[in-house]
C-alpha cells in the first residue's frame, strides 16, 4: 500500500511521526469515498479500517 501525502513533503516543522495506538473490534461507519478520491486514497475498504484502527500505516 502506497499512497503520496503532499503535507510530508513540507517538511519536518509540519508534521511529526507518531505509533498509533491500536483500536480493539474497530469497524467502519461510513466512507466519504469522495473525500478519499480528492486524497487519492487508493486504499480497499480493509485497508481504510487498519489505517484508521492504527493497525497499519500510509507511508
Amino acid at each position: 500500500m502506497k499512497n503520496s501525502l503532499k503535507f510530508a513533503e513540507l517538511g519536518k516543522e509540519y508534521y511529526s511521526k507518531v505509533k498509533p495506538e491500536k483500536l480493539n473490534n474497530s469497524h467502519l461507519v461510513h466512507i466519504n469515498e469522495e473525500l478519499k478520491n480528492k486524497l487519492k486514497l487508493n486504499l480497499t475498504k480493509k485497508e481504510l479500517l487498519g489505517v484508521c484502527a492504527g493497525e497499519e500505516s500510509l507511508v
